[in-house]
């Protein structure tokens, strides 16, 4: 077993699959339950939430109101309470890049307070899934035979 993780090919591969774990667990749960996690550092709060198919992390700084240093919340899928439908239909964008799901973009909420978005679809576990796949279990590279081939003498 220990020279099953020799090289990077298989330390990259069980890195993707437990990437690919998390993010399918998530897909799983996010289809009953909206969950938000909120934490206080410094000057900026940072909202990371799961919904509507999306792992979205935000940041804000200078907000008026704090939550304390850390909450948690779970709420029925569905419900809109998270931060997503009411409170990023409030951010006015500066720039906002959306392709595939992904999602990154800089505005102010409510016109006033710095906003970061960035979003992550829970899908991009399926592919990944392959990749760790084809990482773990393609066989490693022989080195090519390194022959010295002698020259004549003269």
């Amino acid at each position: 077993m220990g020279d099953f993780f020799h090289g990077w090919r298989r330390k990259a591969g069980l890195l993707a699959l437990i990437l690919a774990f998390a993010l399918s667990g998530g897909l799983i749960r996010n289809a009953t339950i909206d969950d938000r996690l909120t934490v206080e550092l410094l000057d900026s709060d940072y909202f990371l939430v799961s919904t509507d198919g999306l792992f979205r992390c935000t940041r804000c700084t200078n907000l008026p109101y704090r939550c304390g240093p850390v909450a948690w919340r779970s709420t029925p899928s569905g419900s809109n309470s998270g931060f997503n439908g009411t409170e990023e239909a409030a951010i006015v964008w500066k720039w906002r890049s959306a392709l595939y799901g992904f999602e990154l973009g800089v505005g102010h909420l409510h016109g006033l307070y710095p906003t970061t978005v960035l979003a992550i679809p829970y899908w991009i576990g399926i592919p990944l899934t392959g990749i760790s796949a084809y990482l773990l279990l393609i066989r490693p590279r022989k080195p090519p035979p390194t022959d010295v081939i002698e020259s004549p003498e003269t």
